[in-house]
Formats: C-alpha cells, structure tokens, sequence
C-alpha cells in the first residue's frame, strides 16, 4: 500500500497552496482531485482581482492559478485527477480509499488536508416556491456554461441574491448580450463586497433592489415569469408582490462547506460556519485531520483561500501527535463566527491570524480582543466590506485562562 507524509483531498487553490508548503518542508504529498484538471472554480473564474494580497498584482483566477501550479510542478507535488475519494478512516494512520480509471485504490498518510471547497445552495435548499421548471441556475453553473462551455444560458433574467458571484454573473451576462433584469437581495444591505456592486452593477445600470425576493416562480417547461414582492422586518409585504416576465433564474444564495468526507469522525462542529471547528494550525479535534479554504468557511478572497491553505500544509507536514492546552475563541457582541474557533498554547501563538465575520454592516469599527479582562489586541477598521469577513493577526503569547473573546463595535 502506498504511504505518504500528506494526502490533500481537493486540487483547488487551498490544495495547490498547501500542497507547495509539504513539498517545500521537504515531506511527500499526494493531492486527490476528483475533476479532470485541477484549479477549483477559479478555473471558469476570468475576471480579475485575485491576487492582490499574495501577489499583489491584478490577475484572472486561470492566472492566479497559473502561478500555483508552476510552484507546484516545480517542487514534485504529485497530483492525480479524476479520482473520486470515498473514505477516510483512521488507525495508528489515516486509510483513504479512492476510485479511478484504474478501480478502487488504498492509500495511507500520516496527515490528511480537506480542502473539498464549498457547494452551491440549490432552488430546493433555499426553499423556492412555485413552479419547477427548467431556466433556474446556480451562478456557479451559469458562470460554467458561459466561461467555459461557450452557451448563453438566458436571455432575460433575474438574479436572486447579492452574493459577489452573483453580481459577478450579472455583468458577465450583461456584456455577453442577456437582459439582467435585477439583483434582487432580501437584507438591507448587498452581501458581496462594495467594489463589486460598483463594477458589476453601477456600471452596467443593473438594478439592485434591496428588501426584495422572490416568492413565486412561473412556468411550464421553462421559467416564464417570477413574482417578487419586498420584505418588510422579515415578513413578506403582500402588497407589494409583482410579477415580473424573464426565462431564468439565477441563484447566488450563499455556500455551503463540502465536508461530507469526514462527518464519520464525529468531529467539533461550528453552528455558524457549518463546519469543522480548528485550532491555528488549522488541525480539527481529530489529531492529523486538517480543514482548510471553503471547506472550512466562506472566504471573499483566493488570497485567503491560499492562507489557510498555506497554514494547514506546513503543520500537516511536521504533524506528530502530543498533548494539546486549547482555549476557545468566544464570538462575542456583533460578532458571527472567529476564526480558528480554538487557539492549542502547546504549538507557536505568539502571532496568529485570526478571520472573523460581523453580524451586521459597520462601515467604521473596532475589534477588541479580551482574555481574562484584559485587552490583547484592538484594531480598527474603517470602509468594511459589506460581508463583514475581515482577518486580524493577534498574540495569544499572554493568555492566562480558557477563554478568549472578540468584540466589535462601531465608531
């Protein structure tokens, strides 16, 4: 049976990323991707903006990539595609068994990285009323037929949902020759990030309607029309439902972590990310199981995506079991999730970066870090994003009890 330091399930950035930091401690790696090439959705991703933080250049996805994967066949990281991981199991090692070309296959490695990304919520998930025909798309598909597959999927839409994809889809579709009819978003605010409701919808004069969503699609066969009617503290406004005619509908209604692989394990679960609890190391409860990337939560850069990627590679690389001294990361006032969720005073956290989401939109704010009464850290920030997703670096070097809690308020 083959054995390997380090098999990372998922070719996309946050596997290319952490597969070059095994390769560069000079451990093996082996990367399992279940698609003919690897890259993720940044391959059908070609508009810019990645990059900034890690490379700090303007590139494409394909080109962000493009980078990744030149380091990767540099270093050796071997990498085999169309192989379909089906489990994961652990003894004294981790037994991961695939299938291929070639049958079923069994490999062992000392550490196993997930970095499986995210998935789509779907029509059915997000609980869409009315009729069921054809015409109703995600914007991960529609991004796929268009980017990729050269096909124009619509003529006349609307996309339901303010997520950047969403608003990504809704220019590419504009420039392509398709009516975006509107974006519609059921909060007060847009979710996806302040330059891309300018770039995507400012400059293209798409309509952006706030407090709006869709509460019946029409249409036998194929979309015909969708009623749309404003929401009001929560509650749908009867009044003012209309209907408005197009032959899509295109989704953008939020992501949810592929962890499928690994819910065997029993592991520590986040109710807010929906996924697997970790330490700075990016290390689950389940010693030598690593999460990274969307696998782990929703991330508004690759260059964050490579981050966590980065981080799980390297203590995936030198992983050894011992005795862990964890204390938690508390999510307090106006504050959604933080980060990694534990902080193990066994391994280096002096300098840790931390991810955190706001509960609401603050345009100007300040975090402040607490353990034990104490002040740790505080940071402000001004001109936030609308997603609220923001890092931190924070020194835990003087933490003295279980709990550690982060707070937001505005300026």
């Amino acid at each position: 049976m083959e054995q390997f330091d380090v098999v990372i399930i998922g070719g996309g950035v946050c596997g290319l990323s952490a597969s070059i930091e095994v390769r560069r401690l000079g451990k093996s790696v082996l990367i399992l991707e279940k698609d003919n090439y690897v890259g993720g959705i940044l391959k059908q991703c070609i508009h810019e903006g990645f990059g900034l933080i890690k490379f700090r250049e303007n590139l494409t996805g394909p080109e962000y990539l493009e980078k990744l994967i030149e380091d990767s066949e540099r270093l050796g990281v071997e990498i085999r595609t169309k192989a379909f991981v089906t489990s994961i199991e652990k003894s004294t090692s981790f037994v991961i068994k695939y299938i291929d070309s070639k049958g079923v296959n069994t490999i062992r490695a000392n550490a196993v990285i997930l970095s499986t990304g995210a998935r789509e919520r779907t029509a059915k998930q997000f609980f869409l009323q009315g009729d069921r025909p054809s015409g109703i798309f995600t914007a991960g598909e529609t991004q796929y037929y268009v980017n990729v597959l050269g096909k124009m999927p619509t003529k006349k839409c609307v996309v339901l949902g303010s997520g950047d994809i969403g608003l990504i889809m809704a220019r590419r579709l504009t420039i392509e020759g398709s009516k975006v009819l509107c974006v519609l978003e059921k909060e007060s605010t847009p979710v996806g990030l302040t330059r891309n409701v300018k770039k995507c919808l400012d400059d293209y004069d798409i309509p952006l309607m706030l407090n709006h969503t869709i509460t019946r699609v029409i249409g036998r066969g194929r979309v015909e029309s969708v009623e749309i009617a404003k929401v009001v503290n929560g509650e749908i406004d009867e009044a003012s439902k209309t209907i408005v005619e197009c032959d899509a509908v295109i989704l953008s209604v939020g992501l949810i972590p592929e962890i499928g692989l690994i819910e065997n394990f029993g592991l520590t679960l986040d109710e807010k990310t929906l996924s697997a609890a970790v330490d700075q190391t990016m290390m689950t409860s389940v010693d030598g199981l690593f999460v990274c990337g969307n696998a782990l939560h929703n991330n508004d850069f690759a260059d964050y995506v490579s981050e966590t990627g980065e981080t799980a590679g390297k203590n995936a690389a030198l992983y050894k079991y011992h005795p862990t001294n964890e204390v938690e990361n508390i999510a307090g006032d106006n504050i959604l999730y933080v980060i990694p969720q534990k902080i193990d005073l066994t391994r280096t956290h002096d300098r840790v970066i931390c991810y955190f989401k706001t509960t609401k939109q603050m345009k100007d704010m300040t975090l402040k870090v607490h353990n034990n009464g104490k002040l740790i850290t505080c940071k402000q920030y001004k001109n936030v994003p609308s997603s609220g997703l923001l890092r931190v670096m924070v020194d835990f070097a003087t933490v003295e009890d279980k709990e550690v809690v982060f707070t937001v308020g505005e300026n």
